[in-house]
């Protein structure tokens, strides 16, 4: 992996959730801006929630992760942000080759 294969899988994966919500949720990509970030600003809540139980399976902090980063490239996408782009203002991106790096240097 080159060393700027996290920021490009970062900016294919968000241009990948935009035309899948465009396609599958035409009724909340079309929405206005305020609206749609209610929208999504609902679904952090229930992730939220679903992160506060006691005992979450493993399978259901998998799933739980994977649907907030959905959320958070939908977040970039109303807000008008190349995630991609945020990442080199960020970090250093030559020093991470993948997403899960790119993480654990923001954590």
């Amino acid at each position: 992996m080159t060393p700027m294969a996290a920021t490009t899988l970062l900016r294919t994966l968000q241009k990948g959730q935009r035309d899948h919500d465009v396609k599958a949720h035409k009724d909340i990509y079309f929405l206005s801006s305020p609206n749609r970030i209610l929208h999504l600003t609902l679904h952090v809540s229930k992730y939220a929630g679903r992160l506060a139980k006691r005992r979450l399976a493993k399978k259901e902090l998998a799933v739980t992760i994977v649907d907030a980063f959905l959320i958070a490239l939908s977040a970039a996408e109303v807000l008008e942000m190349d995630l991609s782009q945020a990442f080199k203002r960020w970090t250093d991106p030559r020093k991470h080759d993948t997403l899960q790096s790119f993480g654990l240097t923001l954590n």
